[in-house]
């Protein structure tokens, strides 16, 4: 009969193995006596999961180090006085850069007086003639002669945002219909006060509320009705036939030399916008596209429209600058078909030259 079993051997060695050592135990330190954990007398052998995992140590353990509060809150109340003081000083110099005295102003320089001469005139050349006087042209060439001269009620900039003309304000009313505030106090280059039956006259579908207040029906809801208003100039409602244009822009036309085939223009005294530079203008009709090139390297021009690609290298190389403008405008060729002795009369033959240019 076997002997019981007493407490201190129960699942602590097999009887075949009494060599066998008891589970590892951390080395004691001088300090201390050995821990309680690792005394044979009282350990019972851990599970197999547990006996896998080394035992935790004082320096395992370490607690988050927090930073203090009160340094904390002094870095953001740098990082705020730092911020405001930046934007202080960028209003400060936006304020004095922008202002209608600073001479710094990039691009539109029209507000700066030291742009404005009293004495001077400024002469250009074009590759076509002007042949209308109309307000209602619309081709390129016209446009390009008259767009000192007349104004409609709004404009574009030169990126093509809307901005206000001869109109304050504008709005939709419904779907269908706008209302404008018309500019007080423009004169035309006659001397007559611009106001609603001008406009009236000028343009379509126009309804006058009063002096300075029209609006205008569109027949269907037009998402372009507003750039379309910005080529439609107005001209004093009792001119009768143009045979000269009278606007409210900037230049007012003074005469047109057959021989020399230039248009003179004059800065408008009377103008409600900004005064500008100079106060003479000449456009001139050159055709030949050496001849506008020489007469600009002589200096008998200001400037050169319609720079030919050929010429722009060298003009380049003389240290003159070049300037390329986006525009709205669309170019076609047309064939004169109508003509009883136009070749082009044939549908054949400008079917067969259509399919000829790519």
């Amino acid at each position: 009969m076997e002997p019981e079993a007493t407490p201190e051997t129960t699942n602590v060695a097999p009887a075949a193995q009494p060599q066998a050592t008891p589970p590892a135990k951390p080395d004691p330190t001088p300090e201390g006596p050995v821990p309680e954990a690792a005394n044979p007398a009282t350990q019972s052998v851990p599970a197999p999961e547990a006996a896998k995992q080394p035992a935790a140590t004082p320096e395992a353990v370490s607690a988050p180090v927090v930073p203090p509060a009160p340094k904390k809150r002094l870095l953001s109340h740098v990082d705020m006085g730092v911020g405001l003081l930046f934007v202080v000083a960028i209003s400060v110099v936006s304020w004095y850069l922008f202002q209608p005295s600073s001479t710094f102003l990039l691009g539109d320089v029209s507000q700066s007086q030291d742009m404005i001469r009293e004495v001077g005139e400024l002469t250009i050349a074009y590759d076509q003639p002007l042949a209308t006087y109309e307000p209602t042209a619309t081709d390129l060439v016209t446009r390009s002669y008259l767009a000192n001269t007349y104004e409609g009620l709004i404009s574009f900039d030169r990126d093509f945002n809307i901005e206000p003309a001869l109109a304050l304000s504008w709005g939709r009313l419904d779907d269908t219909t706008w209302q404008f505030k018309l500019r007080p106090n423009v004169v035309f280059h006659d001397g007559s006060t611009f106001d609603a039956t001008d406009a009236a006259a000028s343009l379509d579908n126009v309804t006058i509320l009063d002096d300075l207040t029209i609006k205008i029906d569109t027949e269907t809801p037009d998402p372009t009705f507003l750039q379309k208003m910005t080529v439609q100039w107005i001209s004093p409602s009792d001119q009768g036939a143009i045979s000269t244009p009278i606007g409210t822009g900037p230049y007012q036309f003074l005469t047109y030399s057959t021989a020399e085939e230039e248009w003179h223009f004059q800065r408008f005294a009377d103008y409600w916008g900004d005064t500008p530079s100079y106060p003479d203008l000449v456009l001139k009709y050159v055709p030949d596209k050496f001849t506008r090139y020489e007469s600009f390297i002589s200096g008998d021009i200001d400037i050169l429209a319609q720079t030919p690609p050929v010429f722009v290298p060298p003009i380049l190389e003389m240290g003159y600058p070049v300037a390329s403008l986006p525009n709205l405008e669309v170019n076609f060729l047309l064939f004169n078909w109508q003509d009883s002795d136009s070749v082009f009369r044939h549908e054949e033959i400008r079917k067969a030259i259509a399919q000829a240019i790519d």
